[in-house]
């Protein structure tokens, strides 16, 4: 008897090795645009990420300092603190124009980069209304597709969502008032062309919106060995190209022409939204995904990387970056 417990501890603990292993080497990596789509086709057909997340594959607001708040509630309020940041306190006749259009007034035009399932476009969509014409764009096929439906469900004729590469986008120079970026340059493989991008596309004095994740300055706390393994197995896991500094990341919109630069790190008040992406499916679990081994492995891999996410921010390692910036006047 005593040996057959042994036996089970033993295989048991090599069990935990294997998994420990399996899970510290990605299983993927960015090796192109369909790398990228890949991986969003397969979020936006998992029903966990509706069912937990909403329409929001994106971190949530949690305030400064950060107090709780409900999981979803936060993703709204994190759409609601980047437009008052980044359009309301910067452009206040911009706010005023999206809140109360006059009658026969052109609407304000948004691109919304990476716009992932359509949920803030369609948020700021039905809260500005006549005001605001959204145009979503994303690599994936299967995103563009359901933004779509919901926004019609919703009965939405001003915004509208296309399958298109931001690296390579065929809307004319100066399309657009305002380009929002929330959670997708990270996977931008040539970033100063996709900043460039964004001035060419925007109208003189247009204004653009970017919340990413980055990397704690190495100048100022040069990365350790094991600290820019964490970080490139973030890298790799979601399929992102890389992480900037906060300060790399202003001096390429200095670079691509763009003035009014400012940037904040909001880590604290996002930090809550890697913990609660587990704590929520835990507190409000009704066996989503988990009916097939391949489901559990799936969902344990992410869990995993979550946790390196959490633990990362929580280190000061990563960043999570807001920048809002104006395309000059007479550019």
């Amino acid at each position: 008897m005593l040996q057959l417990i042994t036996t089970l501890i033993a295989l048991w603990l090599l069990a935990w090795v294997i998994v420990l292993i399996l899970l510290r080497n990605p299983s993927r990596s960015y090796t192109g645009p369909a790398s990228v789509s890949g991986i969003y086709d397969m979020w936006a057909n998992d029903p966990k990420m509706k069912f937990y997340w909403g329409n929001h594959l994106h971190a949530g607001f949690y305030g400064q300092p950060a107090g709780r708040k409900d999981f979803i509630r936060a993703k709204f309020d994190m759409i609601d603190a980047l437009a008052n940041w980044g359009i309301a306190q910067p452009a206040p006749t911009i706010l005023q124009q999206l809140e109360n259009p006059q009658p026969g007034a052109i609407p304000i035009r948004i691109l919304d980069v990476g716009c992932g399932v359509g949920g803030s476009a369609v948020y700021l969509a039905e809260r500005w209304g006549k005001g605001v014409q959204i145009t979503g764009i994303t690599l994936s096929g299967v995103q563009a597709d359901y933004a779509t439906r919901l926004a019609r469900s919703r009965g939405l004729e001003n915004v509208s969502f296309l399958k298109c590469d931001a690296m390579n986008q065929a809307f004319a120079a100066g399309s657009f008032d305002i380009i929002w970026s929330l959670e997708s340059e990270m996977h931008m493989p040539d970033k100063e062309r996709f900043m460039l991008e964004m001035a060419r596309l925007l109208k003189p004095g247009g204004r653009v919106i970017v919340a990413t994740w980055n990397v704690r300055d190495p100048f100022v706390a040069p990365l350790s060995a094991s600290e820019q393994k964490h970080v490139q197995y973030l890298v790799n896991e979601w399929c992102h190209t890389s992480f900037d500094s906060i300060p790399e990341s202003i001096q390429l919109f200095e670079r691509c022409g763009f003035s009014e630069i400012h940037a904040e790190d909001w880590a604290q008040a996002t930090m809550p939204s890697w913990r609660e992406a587990i704590f929520v499916a835990l507190r409000n679990g009704n066996g989503l995904g988990w009916s097939k081994p391949v489901a559990w492995w799936g969902n344990i891999r992410d869990a995993y990387t979550i946790l390196l996410y959490d633990s990362a921010f929580r280190k000061g390692l990563c960043e999570y970056g807001v920048f809002r910036a104006q395309k000059p006047a007479g550019a």
